[in-house]
């Protein structure tokens, strides 16, 4: 957290089994990586509110992400790679 603006980050490594699974892999990544982010944010609204007896509300003013290959060799399908997601919200 800076000033009013909240940073919430998600990363993890995966592997892809060939090349033909890596659109559906990140597609599910993807989606795993919002669930839980969106989780994050709602129990700290939670915890906000029990702690000081009113809401806070958020503006989501960024969510990017990227998947970075760090492993892939000509003689094997298998690739690993970093898969990122980085939500910024504003405290309104």
């Amino acid at each position: 957290m800076a000033g009013d603006t909240l940073t919430l980050k998600f990363m993890t490594v995966v592997h892809f089994a060939a090349e033909s699974s890596l659109r559906d892999q990140s597609d599910r990544i993807s989606r795993e990586s919002i669930e839980i982010l969106s989780k994050c944010v709602a129990d700290l609204k939670v915890k906000f509110k029990e702690a000081t007896g009113s809401s806070i509300k958020l503006k989501e003013m960024s969510n990017k992400d990227s998947l970075e290959v760090i492993v892939a060799t000509n003689n094997s399908a298998r690739r690993v790679a970093y898969y990122r997601r980085q939500v910024t919200l504003q405290v309104v």
